[in-house]
């Protein structure tokens, strides 16, 4: 061996080798909830209410597309829009109509809400002729004094303000009563919004963001979404602020996942199975995420957990339009709309305590 070769060899030797960097640490995986338990049968607060067409229109569903509940005069309202151009109002102690019909150019799927207006519940839905309307529940008269054209997506409302998409993607807020007000968001694109105490989120295509109501400006990171959100909804847990996102397209279509909106990270379980209708509210004392499938099921579920608080309720025959959460006689109850034109309402008496 040449003496070159060997101080070769010995400098190769003397050198220290790095060793390989350690892999990043891989995110939080998101454990999924693929199945629920076997709903039980009937379990509602009395017979269904039927009002609106069951049977399919060509292009359309039948039935019921959109649910809403309100309180009139002490009385527990749910409202309901159907594809037979007709916003009905049904008394929940009694199961009859509170009112007579309303007629409505409604656009397609029927975006309708109910929020307040000086202190007086009124029903808000997208009108194919007049843009954006309210009418007060408890005359059907409309209080609306100006027409906000949008396009036929979710309606979100927080008291008297009232938030929706608009034809050109942008964000659109009416204030129905003096003092509710948000900033604008300088948001683009949007599929979906909603509204909370103090955040405002929206939706576009796979990413979420998160806005401060009173500034407009944007609040922590943009949240990746992996998908498009048919919609959104904030709510409380444990003290932290929620952003549930409810998927719109395969894969995963109608699954359900939460965030953390301070830390943009995953919040608990996921649900991958698919949902027809998804709310966000209050029974008793607690948040709860309450779910409606295709198969006719109604389920209210803890979020914190996502385990069923309550058996899951069976009874629409065909897939739930719409869920939502009142108060009935002093308790909590859920109210169900459905394909078959069916309203019912399900004994949440477990959870008001």
């Amino acid at each position: 061996m040449t003496s070159r070769a060997l101080g070769l060899l010995l400098l190769a030797a003397s050198c220290t080798v790095a060793p390989p960097p350690e892999p990043a640490p891989s995110p939080p995986a998101i454990q999924e909830i693929t199945a629920y338990p076997s709903p039980e049968p009937g379990r509602d607060l009395g017979p269904p209410m039927y009002g609106h067409r069951s049977e399919p229109l060509p292009g359309y569903g039948g039935g019921v597309e959109t649910l809403a509940v309100t309180q009139v005069r002490g009385k527990a309202i749910a409202v309901t829009a159907g594809n037979d151009d007709t916003i009905r109002t049904w008394d929940l102690a009694t199961r009859k109509p509170f009112r007579p019909p309303l007629s409505c150019a409604c656009v397609e799927y029927s975006p309708m809400a109910t929020a307040t207006r000086a202190g007086k519940p009124v029903i808000v839905y997208g009108d194919g002729e007049h843009g954006l309307v309210a009418r007060d529940a408890a005359t059907g008269k409309r209080v609306d004094s100006k027409e906000v054209l949008v396009a036929p997506g979710e309606l979100s409302v927080n008291g008297s303000l009232v938030a929706t998409t608009t034809e050109d993607g942008d964000v659109a807020f009416w204030e129905l009563s003096e003092g509710s007000h948000a900033r604008p968001v300088d948001a683009s694109q949007v599929d979906t919004v909603a509204l909370g105490d103090r955040l405002i989120a929206t939706a576009s295509g796979t990413q979420i963001r998160l806005w401060d109501r009173t500034t407009g400006q944007p609040a922590g990171k943009p949240i990746a979404s992996g998908g498009q959100a048919e919609a959104l909804a904030i709510g409380q847990v444990d003290g932290r602020t929620i952003v549930f996102f409810w998927r719109k397209y395969a894969p995963g279509r109608g699954g359900i996942r939460l965030w953390d909106a301070a830390t943009g990270e995953p919040y608990g379980k996921a649900l991958s199975f698919r949902s027809t209708a998804m709310a966000v509210t209050r029974a008793g004392s607690r948040t709860v995420l309450v779910t409606g499938h295709e198969d006719g099921t109604v389920i209210v579920w803890d979020p914190r957990t996502m385990e069923p608080l309550l058996p899951p309720f069976s009874g629409h025959h065909g897939a739930v339009s719409g869920v939502a959460v009142t108060t009935l006689e002093g308790e909590p109850v859920a109210v169900s709309s459905g394909r078959d034109g069916s309203v019912r309402i399900w004994d949440l008496a477990g959870l008001s305590g």
